[in-house]
């Protein structure tokens, strides 16, 4: 869906697109401190006695807070504004598609 923000808003949102690449970074820094925690948290879930990374923990709560404002506060604004009906549409299925869903949903549409 960021892709085609930064296409449809071109030069016309200045906020959005430095909110976008922000954003985007985020979203590279947040996935390399979560695979980490992660690892601990399957760890504690299997019975093992891990310390997880305050440090590491504060880090991901902080950095998503301020992620996750930008998103509502800047980004899904412009989405509203610059993503037509279709566009709408075409995510979904590509989200459902990536999550194995689409298939799923085609063989109980005739239900």
């Amino acid at each position: 869906m960021f892709p085609l923000l930064r296409e449809r808003c071109g030069s016309d949102d200045g906020a959005a697109l430095e909110a976008l690449d922000r954003v985007e970074r985020e979203h590279l820094e947040m996935a390399a401190i979560w695979r980490g925690l992660d690892a601990a948290l399957a760890r504690i879930g299997a019975g093992t006695d891990v310390a997880l990374d305050e440090d590491a923990v504060a880090q991901f709560a902080a950095m998503y807070d301020r992620h996750i404002d930008a998103e509502e506060t800047v980004l899904l604004p412009a989405l509203r504004r610059f993503l037509r009906e279709a566009d709408w549409t075409a995510i979904g299925h590509s989200m459902a598609a990536r999550r194995g869903l689409e298939d799923r949903d085609k063989g109980t549409s005739g239900s």
